[in-house]
């Protein structure tokens, strides 16, 4: 016959003991939030965001000016010193419309 064992059962669970966060100016809830934010958060590779940046085209039927919000959108997790420069470089380089490229191409900077 195997023994039994025997757990102590406590006639009342053990007091809560306060918890705190490491500063007292925040509290625990947003302390531990910032901490799992923080783990959790997608970490961004800036080579490839400047990679798919690079690689976006004009679409056939796309407008000019929607063509330059998705190039926006794009732009917002590379690392570019001068986003215009980079937004106006790329829509030169992959745009559709005939008539723009010569224009810039003529402008001075």
């Amino acid at each position: 016959m195997t023994p039994t064992v025997r757990y102590p059962i406590f006639p009342q669970p053990p007091p809560r003991q306060p918890v705190s966060s490491t500063d007292d100016a925040t509290p625990l809830y947003a302390a531990a939030r910032r901490k799992l934010d923080d783990y959790f958060a997608p970490r961004v590779n800036a080579t490839f965001e400047v990679y798919r940046f690079r690689q976006a085209k004009q679409l056939e039927n796309e407008s000019l000016d929607a063509f330059y919000a998705r190039l926006r959108q794009l732009v917002k997790h590379c690392a570019f010193v001068d986003v215009d420069t980079e937004i106006k470089n790329q829509i030169l380089l992959s745009t559709t419309a005939t008539r723009l490229t010569p224009v810039c191409h003529a402008a001075r900077p």
